[in-house]
């Protein structure tokens, strides 16, 4: 009877130890599949058409695999981790912009319309102001980081 005893628990600490070994896994290659579609997502994916009313829009698959991914995580732990990990960015000249619209597309945040003056190449999207230059969307520096502190805030309400 002592054997059997023993072997229960025996069986259940493996078990144990095998889900948590698992777990973490899981979870580190998350982490650096999170890392490897941040760095992938850049300014150089936006992309302006439209014959009246010009939009623009982020084509990026790692960009909707992180906004599909962040939909899935419960909003009060998963999606703050990931917050932590984008706001930094907003200030890059080469990702502040993406990142803008994968933040707003985590978020929900429903839009006016992406407008700016008649031929004016000036675009307004959630409150960041940017402009096309050459093919290349742009921010100045100021505007990101404004738009830094204007997110910042919102994720301390």
């Amino acid at each position: 009877m002592s054997h059997k005893f023993i072997f229960r628990i025996s069986y259940l600490s493996m078990a144990q130890t095998l889900c948590l070994i698992l777990s973490v896994l899981f979870v580190s290659g998350q982490s650096d599949d999170w890392e490897k579609h941040i760095l992938a997502v850049n300014n150089s994916q936006l992309t302006g058409n439209g014959k009246y009313l010009w939009q623009t829009v982020l084509q990026s698959k790692y960009a909707d695999s992180i906004v599909k991914a962040a939909d899935k995580m419960p909003v009060a732990t998963n999606r703050r981790l990931i917050m932590k990990q984008l706001i930094p960015l907003l200030t890059d000249n080469c990702q502040g912009i993406a990142i803008h619209y994968v933040l707003c597309a985590i978020w929900k945040r429903q839009s006016s319309g992406d407008r700016g003056g008649f031929g004016s190449g000036n675009v307004t999207y959630h409150g960041l102001n940017f402009y096309e230059k050459e093919g290349q969307y742009m921010a100045d520096p100021e505007e990101l980081a404004a738009n830094q502190k204007r997110w910042i805030e919102f994720m301390n309400q």
